[in-house]
């Protein structure tokens, strides 16, 4: 689903999300516009449901709720059964039909242009993934259309995924900010909208990748186990700072473990004293020097804080790649070992590791809550402070049931397979 709006007033608005401002200067319709039935697209915007509320919130923090009524939202047939509307491509149930409508769509034309909404999600884990399956759409797209294909990716947060999106460059040729002018949107042959991911029904019961793929078309099982595993490149110069900062640790002559517990969401991560506990059992049961990446105090001649070195995407990617191990909660982690075939184990407490980890052989999960519990299948927190206090509370009982020695014999195991394929 996508949101049409304009303004019948100019409005600027101020936007940070995960530590990154963006000011967004929207342009008011012209008077004599808007008499006319059709508005014309110069001055209609387009975005996501839930990045459409976003700025409406904002709007009314910094310019106050009078401000609210300068937006107007168009009746969706009023945009998308006009003629030059692009065709949607995604979430098919027939590539061959994607292919069909494209070619007629295209007809007399040397060259397509398909734009990708929502490019490949905003949240980080997921954008790897959806680049993952991206890679495999374009290179599928471009075969069987026979022609030069233009791929423009529309993003809410276009520098915060970016050293993950910059991973295909040349399979893409531009990227732009959401919300966008919708002249630009038509402009292009056809569409992908991965907005509202969330609420697709295929969304939360089947493995992540599984699902990008549906949302371009491709049916999952056609696509080989190998191509659903994770790719990620590490810039060699930060490779290089990074093995200068873990020579300390290697040079104690144990193995390394990563061990990582923050997540975006805090139904899905460990605190402090409950990560300490962790650590501590782990450094007593094993011959693991453990090291974090993500600021834990913690005072023991077997343990190293690396936060400070871990400042950017790739200084953590780095990181992960040269170690011998690691536990994570359920976060972006676990994804980024992939690319590297690290032994890990990751700890789930809402979300069913088959629809995380199934394509990933080095890697083992441990699910916390019972299939059809109160959370299962949560990826977040409510947004009421009560609601999300209680589910918290609940959460952090279901940690009790960890047992440490799980975790030692899965990471063995992972070890072992990796050992074995070597």
């Amino acid at each position: 689903m996508i949101i049409f709006f304009y303004f019948e007033q100019p409005v600027k608005v101020i936007q940070n999300e995960f530590g990154f401002t963006y000011e967004h200067k929207f342009e008011a319709i012209p008077p004599e516009c808007k008499a006319k039935k059709q508005i014309p697209f110069d001055y209609v915007y387009f975005s996501t449901p839930s990045d459409f509320h976003t700025h409406m919130e904002a709007i009314k923090k910094q310019l106050g709720e009078e401000a609210m009524n300068l937006v107007k939202i168009l009746d969706p047939p009023q945009v998308v059964e006009r003629e030059e509307f692009p065709l949607h491509i995604g979430f098919y149930k027939n590539w061959d039909d994607v292919i069909h409508n494209c070619k007629e769509k295209t007809k007399g034309k040397k060259k397509m242009s398909v734009a990708m909404l929502n490019a490949m999600s905003n949240a980080m884990g997921d954008h790897l993934i959806g680049m993952q399956a991206f890679d495999y759409f374009q290179e599928k797209l471009c075969k069987e259309m026979d022609m030069e294909i233009d791929f423009s990716f529309y993003q809410l947060n276009p520098y915060r995924v970016s050293p993950i999106t910059r991973q295909s460059s040349g399979k893409f040729q531009h990227i732009y900010m959401l919300p966008n002018r919708l002249s630009r949107f038509i402009e292009h042959d056809a569409f992908v909208d991965l907005g509202t991911l969330l609420l697709r029904d295929n969304f939360g019961c089947q493995p992540m990748i599984d699902f990008f793929f549906e949302a371009l078309s491709i049916d999952p099982a056609t696509v080989p186990d190998e191509r659903k595993r994770m790719k990620y490149k590490i810039n060699p110069e930060t490779s290089a700072n990074i093995d200068k900062v873990l020579n300390v640790a290697k040079s104690r002559g144990r193995p390394i473990l990563l061990f990582h517990r923050t997540s975006t969401s805090p139904i899905r991560q460990l605190e402090q004293p409950r990560a300490r506990k962790i650590i501590r059992e782990i450094i007593e049961k094993t011959d693991y020097q453990v090291i974090s990446a993500d600021k834990l105090e913690y005072q023991n001649a077997r343990f190293m804080d690396l936060s400070r070195y871990s400042q950017t995407l790739d200084d953590f990617t780095a990181i992960i790649s040269k170690v011998d191990a690691l536990v994570t909660v359920d976060t972006s982690t676990y994804h980024f070992a992939d690319s590297f075939s690290i032994p890990t184990v990751a700890l789930f407490t809402t979300i069913n590791p088959d629809y995380r980890i199934k394509y990933y052989p080095f890697t083992d999960g441990i699910m916390l809550e019972e299939e059809g519990g109160k959370l299962y299948g949560h990826h977040k927190c409510s947004k009421e402070e009560a609601d999300a206090r209680q589910e918290i509370a609940y959460i952090e009982k279901k940690w009790d049931t960890l047992s440490v020695d799980t975790i030692i014999e899965k990471l063995e195991a992972m070890k072992k397979l990796k050992q074995e394929a070597s």
